[in-house]
């Protein structure tokens, strides 16, 4: 009876170890570490960091310990252009009626450093939306939140691409 006892004890123990490492391993995916102190300030032109995109690319900057402002004299220098958000139909129903949406941001991105041009880089980042004619309000909401994660996707690639650059 006791080795019984043993045996499901240890199962649960190692079934809990389990799950407690499974859960770290995903919450350090996506974790944002300091950015390098020569990009302690960055200076972003080319979108308003007060909405959309802009407001996702400073929050995701707040968490790396770096300030991004628009348009200021700064050493360290952000451009974006080409910006552009949409949708375009991915797949139709038997009936003709639009049963998939293909939500897409492409842009254009360049870093500055101490007056020296690092580069331009184009990012294009797109996820589908499956449509229900039924769901409207629902699928409105879900189309705000695939945007959301869109914006966060594209900022996190800015970081890594300056995270990589101070190596």
């Amino acid at each position: 009876m006791t080795i019984n006892h043993f045996r499901r004890s240890g199962t649960l123990i190692i079934s809990c170890l389990l799950c407690f490492t499974l859960t770290a391993c995903g919450f350090h995916l996506k974790e944002t570490t300091e950015l390098p102190t020569a990009f302690q300030k960055v200076s972003v032109q080319g979108i308003s960091i007060e909405r959309n995109f802009g407001r996702v690319l400073r929050d995701a900057f707040t968490d790396a310990r770096s300030d991004l402002q628009a348009n200021t004299d700064h050493l360290t220098k952000l451009t974006i252009s080409k910006l552009e958000e949409g949708r375009r139909v991915a797949a139709y129903n038997f009936d003709r009626t639009v049963r998939q949406y293909l939500l897409f941001m492409t842009f254009e991105y360049t870093l500055e450093a101490n007056g020296k041009k690092l580069g331009t880089f184009p990012v294009n980042i797109d996820s589908t939306l499956n449509y229900d004619s039924d769901f409207v309000l629902g699928e409105q909401e879900e189309e705000r939140l695939i945007r959301e994660e869109l914006r966060r996707d594209a900022a996190r690639l800015i970081l890594l691409r300056f995270k990589s650059v101070a190596q």
